[in-house]
């Protein structure tokens, strides 16, 4: 249902906007979030961090990107 939802939303930005790029990042123990990344076309180019706002914790993750 997610890949859907992401689909329908590309569809509307690419329609209606100037849009080039797109990134997503992610926790990496979260495979879910990877899968939607990968079946809407977007690559794994780099390893992040995501720290948050509170400072509490900070997760390895990483990020996708796809042109346009």
């Amino acid at each position: 249902m997610t890949t859907e939802a992401m689909k329908k939303i590309l569809e509307y930005a690419l329609s209606t906007k100037d849009v080039k790029e797109i990134a997503g990042t992610f926790a990496v123990e979260n495979i879910g979030s990877r899968r939607v990344m990968e079946k809407l076309g977007m690559t794994y180019p780099e390893d992040t961090e995501y720290t948050k706002f509170d400072d509490s914790e900070t997760f390895k993750t990483q990020t996708f990107f796809r042109k346009f």
